[in-house]
């Protein structure tokens, strides 16, 4: 045997090192292991067999057999190296094993050698089929067509090839028919319709199934299928008409038949193709309001019917068969609620009230009344009649139309006897029985006055705080009559040229001018109401002048803030920021407004008189570059209300920080050899303001040594630092640089950072071994440690330029033979 060794120098002085390789023979000394004749070995055993027949002889000389690995299930003979079975095997448990026959000889040492098993269990038929149901279920229709799918059944055999081949057979079929009504896929276990079904016959069919494999001999499994017949429905009742009408009286209690509907009667006779069992009916939309005999289908009243609140229904009749699938049929049933006189006549008033002056002449209209009755026809027909006159007198002071309700006077008047009338009335319908209603009416006799009223001033003067519910009183507008019954009609007039009579009333009898909406002092803070005074025949007119006072009922608002306030991050506190104004539409204190600041931190504060904000105390842009705050405007009302604005106030960059060095000094190294235009190294800074002052610049300020030109040039946009001038080693080992990192500001800062280049010396010439091979003989039992060449035995390195490393001819080296104890016998 030949191996293959590398050698090699570490470096020496941080110079490039060497390395060779040496050729090793190993000679044996003549010890084997114990071979197998063949390997690996297969054999195959059929499952089910009793423990000790033989599978496969593994043969070798002079040694002892034994197995690794065969789970107990498998055993040799030590001598022989014969395999058997050592315990029961099933395919199905497992079909295959895998182990090792070891064989070891009867040296010293034991030597030993392996050969792998692969043992396949055969398959042998020993599991009938078993079906995935032992009794399958389902539903065919009784139109079904032949070869119709009815089901499928499955069964599975755990044996293998044709042990586990499975074909399906009907065995037998309840009840029993010629041909047979079902047939069976043999292959699939498809089960098909094969002679056509009839429902009227036969609803349930009951098969017996058998899955035979194909072993020898053949097992068999069992199962059964059910097949229910399900009879087809595809006829609905009919109704003979789509659409009935009928008649009933409203006020009828539940239960009473619709006599008016007498058809429907006839149809439960004859309407319906009952074809599929029984019918049952039902209504649909009928809002509760009736209900049918879901056997006879009468329809009668579900609940008390009122035709003035509904005077017809129409709903649905559905009769639905019992039949599979449920068919069902409609028809449309509109049935009107008649009326009866179950409502009296309602008068529009309960009591009228009218005025007539004692000269009115005979047949002069007095006023009319009216009723209404809910009812129809007849029955909402109203007469009028004066039932009662108080005081009364014959004949009576007025007579009614009964057809139309107005009154008219019959006799003369005298108000010196008799200043009010009372008139009781009542309105007949003509149903039968007839229904009444009643009301009253209050004639008032007007005196004839020839000395007209009037005011006692021309103008009045009121006040009335704004925002107050209608109905506040304003004033009392005092007047003279000799006439009791003088009353007051209104207009209104306000300064602008709208009129505004919505907005005041004045009281009939006394006088009074009140409100009739709420006022609104910022809308209008004044108006001017023109009343009027008349007996009927005589006017007078006065001016009532109304002041509506203010209430504390605005809040300040703001005018328009810019939406962008900005202030250098210099500036001196003191300095103005931005001006806020706000109105408030109320007057005097509480329209006055005063200004205060929320969130601003103390960076800003607000004059409350005028709203100038300005800076309060110093700012940083690079602390915080935005503010938001809130300005609140606040008048001086009870209660207070105050109104606020957004604002957002940027901080400007003013040039204040200078460039910041990553690194206060940067070291790197360069080979002298380097060619110009080498990227050295890369110096950066920043600068924590913004724009132009944070855009920054780099120089080189300084090289120590110096030279002219410089060794190093940098670009002043990134801060790369490249090569200018050629490098020499033996002249400058270092270079010393002070860069200048500018921003563009006004005036410009600057920040300074220094740069150490190191200058590498470079070395081109490696080490070299005097020999390119070198030829080793070791024998293949050495010990380990042992040296290879003898101690004193060197490799010569040469190295141009300098003196050889210490250099002894190499010797034969000495081949060191193992101890008698360690060789083998």
């Amino acid at each position: 045997m030949t191996a293959c060794i590398f050698l090699s120098s570490p470096p020496l002085g941080g110079a490039v090192s060497r390395s060779s390789s040496t050729l090793v023979d190993i000679k044996a000394p003549g010890e084997s292991h114990p071979q197998f004749i063949d390997k690996p070995y297969h054999g195959s055993v059929e499952e089910e067999q009793e423990p000790g027949a033989e599978i496969v002889k593994v043969n070798f000389l002079l040694v002892r057999y034994s197995l690794e690995g065969s789970a107990g299930m498998f055993s040799v003979n030590p001598d022989t190296g014969l395999i058997t079975v050592a315990a029961k095997l099933d395919r199905e448990t497992q079909d295959k094993y895998s182990f090792r026959a070891v064989a070891q000889d009867q040296g010293r040492p034991i030597l030993s050698g392996e050969a792998s098993l692969v043992v396949t269990i055969t398959d042998v038929n020993d599991n009938a089929p078993i079906f995935t149901k032992q009794q399958y279920e389902t539903f065919i229709k009784e139109n079904a067509t032949i070869g119709t799918d009815v089901t499928s059944v499955c069964a599975t055999d755990k044996d293998e090839g044709l042990n586990a081949v499975v074909s399906y057979y009907i065995t037998k079929q309840e009840p029993p028919s010629s041909p047979e009504i079902f047939t069976i896929n043999a292959t699939s276990g498809s089960i098909s319709l094969a002679q056509e079904l009839d429902y009227s016959k036969v609803k349930r069919y009951t098969l017996e199934v058998e899955g035979r494999d194909h072993g020898s001999p053949s097992l068999t499994g069992t199962a059964v299928v059910v097949i229910s017949v399900e009879e087809v429905n595809d006829t609905p009742p009919r109704f003979l008409h789509r659409t009935y009408h009928g008649k009933v009286e409203e006020e009828q209690e539940p239960g009473v038949e619709i006599v008016e509907v007498k058809f429907l009667s006839s149809i439960l006779q004859t309407v319906f193709s009952r074809l599929n069992g029984e019918v049952r009916y039902s209504l649909e939309g009928s809002a509760g309001m009736f209900s049918v005999n879901p056997d006879t289908g009468l329809i009668t009243v579900a609940a008390k019917l009122d035709r003035e609140t509904q005077d017809k229904y129409s709903f649905r009749a559905v009769a639905q068969d019992q039949g599979r699938p449920i068919l069902s049929g409609e028809a449309s049933l509109v049935v009107t609620i008649t009326d009866v006189n179950d409502n009296a006549p309602i008068f529009t008033k309960q009591q009228y009230e009218t005025f007539i002056k004692e000269n009115a002449t005979i047949g002069t209209d007095v006023t009319s009344v009216s009723a209404t009755d809910k009812d129809e026809g007849l029955n909402a027909v109203v007469s009028y009649y004066i039932t009662k006159q108080e005081p009364p007198s014959s004949p009576e002071i007025f007579t009614i139309n009964a057809t139309s309700g107005s009154i008219s006077l019959a006799q003369e008047l005298d108000y010196s006897k008799v200043k009010r009338y009372t008139l009781e009335l009542e309105g007949r319908d003509h149903g039968s029985p007839s229904l009444t209603g009643t009301a009253v009416v209050v004639v008032w006799v007007e005196e004839v006055n020839d000395t007209p009223p009037h005011f006692l001033h021309r103008t009045y003067h009121g006040k009335v705080e704004e925002e107050q519910e209608p109905g506040v009183e304003i004033v009392e507008v005092k007047f003279l009559s000799s006439i009791l019954q003088t009353r007051f009609s209104s207009g209104v007039k306000k300064v602008l040229p709208l009129l505004t009579s919505d907005k005041f009333s004045i009281d009939q009898v006394t006088g009074m001018l009140s409100t009739k909406v709420k006022l609104d002092y910022e809308t209008q803070k004044n108006y001017t109401v023109q009343v009027s005074l008349t007996d009927g025949t005589n006017r007078d007119e006065a001016l009532v002048y109304v002041e509506v006072l203010d209430i504390n009922d605005n809040s300040p608002v703001f005018d328009p803030i810019p939406s962008s306030i900005e202030i250098p991050e210099d500036a001196a506190i003191g300095d103005n920021v931005t001006m806020v104004s706000a109105t408030d539409a109320d007057s005097g204190l509480n329209g006055e407004v005063r200004y205060s600041l929320e969130g601003s931190a103390g960076m800003f504060s607000v004059n409350p008189d005028t709203g100038l904000i300005t800076v309060a105390a110093k700012l940083d842009r690079e602390t915080q570059d935005k503010y938001s705050f809130r300005a609140v405007a606040q008048d001086q009302g009870r209660p207070t209300l105050s109104g606020e604005a957004s604002l957002v106030v940027t901080i400007t960059d003013v040039n204040d920080n200078a460039p910041i060095f990553t690194k206060q000094q940067y070291e790197t190294i360069i080979k002298e050899n380097a060619t110009i235009g080498t990227d050295v190294t890369s110096v950066s800074a920043t600068d924590k303001d913004e724009g132009l002052n944070a855009v920054v610049s780099y120089y080189i300020t300084k090289q120590e040594p110096p030279s002219s030109p410089e060794i190093f040039t940098i670009n002043a946009t990134s801060g790369s630092i490249s090569l200018a001038q050629e490098l020499d080693y033996s002249k400058v080992k270092r270079y010393t640089l002070e860069v200048e990192g500018r921003d563009h500001g006004s005036p410009s800062l600057t920040g300074t950072a220094v740069v150490e280049v190191w200058v590498e010396d470079v070395n081109n010439n490696p080490p070299k071994f005097s020999q390119d091979l070198y030829d080793v003989a070791v024998y293949e039992n050495i010990d380990p440690g042992s040296a290879l060449v003898p101690a004193c035995g060197r490799f010569e390195l040469h190295r141009p330029g300098q003196h050889n490393c210490s250099g002894h001819q190499r010797q034969q080296p000495t081949i060191h033979r193992p101890s008698k104890s360690t060789r083998d016998p």
